[in-house]
């Protein structure tokens, strides 16, 4: 009797790391008519008048920061700067419109809610994970495909990759040949 196999093959990194960007894309496609949801959420559920004053403004701006705003940073603490690679819908345009020059202008010299995230990438529970047997940069044969993918030019190759300018967009684990490179826990190794 011969054994059989009834375990699944495991999936590679990228093809993991390609169902990780799919789902970012849906996502980045899905923000700017969420957040509108959530801020004609709020008008209705409080009952804020829809009149074009000064009131209606500071009640929208205390309830988006009250409630809104927490969640976020929740997220943040998750999942470091994911605003910018996730929910940002400036990125998102930039990203589906593939002007990569103007996303790198905007997000790293611009945009103030990437400065305020990036801090989030010290202490957040997912992280990239590089394989430092796998991972040699002067023996790569992708020839650091890695860095040069990086919408950020955030150092990938970095000892730790927590660099405050990822954005966890998991572009970096899909090009790397030697699946090197992987998004996981902080507990993970």
């Amino acid at each position: 009797m011969g054994t059989v196999e009834s375990e699944k093959p495991a999936k590679s990194i990228r093809e993991q790391a390609k169902r990780y960007i799919r789902a970012r894309r849906i996502i980045q496609a899905l923000s700017p008519f969420l957040l509108a949801g959530i801020v004609i959420s709020i008008i209705f559920y409080f009952n804020i008048p829809l009149t074009l004053d000064g009131y209606t403004a500071i009640l929208l701006a205390f309830y988006i920061f009250f409630l809104v705003f927490p969640a976020f940073v929740v997220l943040g603490i998750v999942l470091g700067r994911f605003w910018c690679g996730w929910v940002c819908p400036v990125g998102a345009i930039f990203d589906f419109a593939g002007l990569k020059k103007a996303r790198k202008i905007w997000c790293k010299n611009i945009c103030p809610l990437g400065a305020f995230w990036a801090p989030f990438n010290k202490i957040s529970l997912l992280k990239l994970v590089k394989d430092e047997e796998k991972c040699v940069p002067t023996m790569c044969p992708s020839d650091n495909a890695c860095m040069k993918e990086c919408p950020m030019e955030a150092d990938v190759l970095d000892e730790g990759l927590q660099d405050l300018r990822c954005i966890r967009c998991g572009n970096c684990v899909y090009v790397c040949e030697e699946e090197a490179i992987r998004i996981g826990w902080r507990w993970s190794k």
